[in-house]
């Protein structure tokens, strides 16, 4: 069961050059070039790291530019994931001031790190991934929200990626149990705390609101 989640920030990074022959290079601006001192400069800053939710960390996932070897690339585009500790805009303010007039940065979708409920008797962790719960609305005094499912993260993407068929039927019936002890109470913690970072773990969610 997930105790805490990490947050999310997701940008797209667009630098824009003139196109000419390659052999010609002051006839034009490459696009490629600032792009790659930018993601070299985002690389080498320091992001916050906390001991609940360890480190910030960057993936630079998506790259795509220019059209042909022998020319300078007029636009190029990167797309990046920030797996947060803290709210996005943080993160965000660094990204506009590292980066400078050399790209553009645009938002693609950004949510900040949820620290959700646990109940007593189930090993919990951290989610170092992303999750559709850190869009719900967990301000009402008596929401609660649980994050749990079978399978593991860490063959996630991967060529071995499964849920094996045992695994998936004890998670029906640890849901069954979580909402039975819901519906008769006690209430899971509402103490939503971290920790340190997961190792092994699935995701689904359970909404107590909707009971």
């Amino acid at each position: 069961m997930i105790r805490s989640q990490k947050g999310l920030l997701k940008l797209r990074l667009l630098s824009h050059g003139v196109s000419c022959h390659s052999g010609y290079p002051s006839l034009g601006k490459s696009a490629i070039d600032p792009l790659v001192d930018a993601l070299q400069d985002l690389k080498r800053a320091h992001w916050p790291k906390n001991e609940e939710l360890g480190a910030t960390t960057l993936n630079i996932g998506l790259l795509k530019g220019g059209h042909a070897a022998n020319a300078l690339a007029a636009e190029a585009e990167a797309t990046l994931v920030f797996r947060l500790i803290t709210p996005p805009e943080q993160v965000l303010e660094t990204v506009r001031a590292t980066v400078g007039d050399r790209a553009d940065v645009e938002v693609i979708t950004a949510n900040t790190p949820v620290q959700l409920n646990t109940l007593e008797g189930y090993a919990t962790d951290v989610a170092c991934f992303n999750t559709d719960i850190a869009y719900f609305d967990l301000r009402e005094p008596t929401a609660q929200a649980f994050l749990m499912g079978p399978g593991s993260i860490l063959d996630a993407h991967s060529d071995h990626e499964v849920i094996h068929i045992p695994e998936l039927q004890r998670a029906v019936a640890y849901y069954e149990e979580i909402l039975l002890r819901l519906l008769k109470g006690p209430r899971g913690s509402t103490q939503r705390v971290a920790s340190q970072a997961a190792e092994s773990v699935g995701a689904s969610v359970v909404d107590a609101r909707a009971l």
